[in-house]
């Protein structure tokens, strides 16, 4: 895939519409317009169908709760510079959260688990908040509110490295579905600002090295690049540009489990912890959004991808009713479309259209009224003449979002059923 790269998002966002970050809300707050939401929602609707396909249940936790649920996991103690002040609930203190970990846990908690039923794939992508300097604040990059694609695997210790590996291929997998193919993995060991227990520590260091060996990955060292219960492979996605945007990451933690009493029985018998690994694939949303703008640029995004698959142009203000007509229809069929009825001439819509990237642009005019038929222009300047169903195929073909099995093997099919 050959990508032309955009030197700013934050450029990208203004001129498109995609997004604004207003003073009048707060810094470091993102507020993002239709456009930017359709393609945010596109993306993670992907995303949930990825991790179904690949064995994970998603879950839905809130926003805030009690300070004392982010006491037990010591989060409070390690981050409570980055975490908004604790508020009075009927007597109770309570947080908006930086962290879904300990809630994950109480839903793995919620239900007696045995052996059997590990491994558990908990995911969701859910808005986290994080009191960061003013000074670090750097458009999606870095923003106080996080939409992160966080999941927690609960899994026995003899299955850890089965899992890591497992991560690795999804990760490679999803993003070249992205159109990213540069990762530079780095390995994040502990420092003195963390969690007790030496033998834990190496434990869970080694599974991670065990991991990168299997999967084939060279890494860089990271010295204190742990967080402060787990030591920590994190994976630099780099853009045309050559910029590299931190984005998935992985966690091996011994930590968590037993500070906040997570456990299950083992085959003998017994009560124990499992190791939960902490894993992001996108990240951020905010920040992984940035890095396809300035990637790809808003007209080389990926098709599925799109804000708008088709826009409609009313060639005259007598045309603005069928146009509209049409543009009501396509929506009603589940095409994103959007009609542009400013007074202007055709050929600056048209030219704006084709520097939004917009896939398909259909000109309505007298003969469209008239016939039923319409003049579909592509992105690449190809044109066909078609009926109505035939538009809305066109249109669902750009929209057809990529096999969210990614290419992985069906254990009982070489390939995947035909539709």
């Amino acid at each position: 895939m050959t990508v032309a790269p955009v030197a700013s998002h934050r450029l990208a966002g203004r001129e498109h519409d995609l997004f604004l970050i207003s003073p009048q809300v707060g810094r470091g707050l993102v507020v993002w317009s239709p456009a930017g939401a359709r393609l945010r929602h596109a993306l993670e609707e992907f995303w949930r169908e990825v991790h179904q396909a690949h064995g994970y249940d998603v879950v839905m936790t809130p926003h805030l709760g009690r300070a004392d649920l982010w006491g037990d996991s010591r989060q409070l103690d390690f981050h409570r510079e980055t975490m908004f002040p604790e508020f009075e609930v009927e007597g109770a203190p309570y947080v908006v959260k930086g962290a879904n970990c300990p809630l994950h846990m109480q839903v793995f908690r919620s239900r007696t688990r045995s052996h059997r039923d590990l491994p558990v794939r908990l995911a969701e992508i859910s808005t986290l908040y994080r009191q960061a300097p003013a000074g670090s604040l750097k458009g999606l990059r870095y923003t106080r509110t996080i939409s992160q694609d966080d999941s927690h695997i609960f899994c026995r210790e003899q299955d850890v490295v089965e899992e890591i590996v497992r991560y690795f291929d999804l990760v490679r997998r999803l993003l070249h579905a992205f159109g990213f193919e540069d990762l530079r993995p780095y390995l994040g060991t502990r420092d003195e600002r963390s969690v007790p227990g030496d033998e834990l520590w190496e434990r869970a260091t080694g599974h991670l090295l065990t991991g990168l060996r299997e999967a084939g990955l060279e890494y860089r060292h990271a010295p204190g690049g742990a967080t402060y219960y787990a030591p920590r492979v994190g994976i630099d996605v780099v853009d045309a540009a050559g910029t590299a945007w931190p984005l998935p990451d992985l966690q091996v933690d011994y930590h968590l489990p037993r500070l906040c009493g997570v456990e299950y029985t083992g085959a003998d018998g017994r009560r124990t912890h499992p190791v939960v690994l902490h894993r992001t694939l996108l990240g951020s949303v905010e920040r992984f959004v940035a890095a396809l703008l300035e990637h790809h640029g808003p007209a080389g995004l990926p098709g599925w991808l799109k804000p708008v698959h088709v826009r409609v142009l009313p060639v005259r203000e007598e045309d603005e009713t069928t146009a509209r007509a049409l543009t009501d229809s396509l929506r009603l069929d589940g095409v994103r479309v959007a009609l542009d009825d400013r007074r202007a001439g055709l050929g600056p819509r048209g030219a704006k259209a084709r520097a939004d990237g917009v896939p398909l642009v259909v000109a309505v005019g007298r003969d469209e009224a008239r016939t039923g038929r319409y003049h579909a222009r592509h992105l690449d300047g190809r044109t066909a003449d078609v009926d109505y169903p035939a538009l809305v195929e066109m249109a669902r073909r750009t929209a057809a979002r990529p096999d969210p099995a990614l290419g992985a093997v069906r254990p009982l099919h070489a390939s995947a059923p035909t539709p």
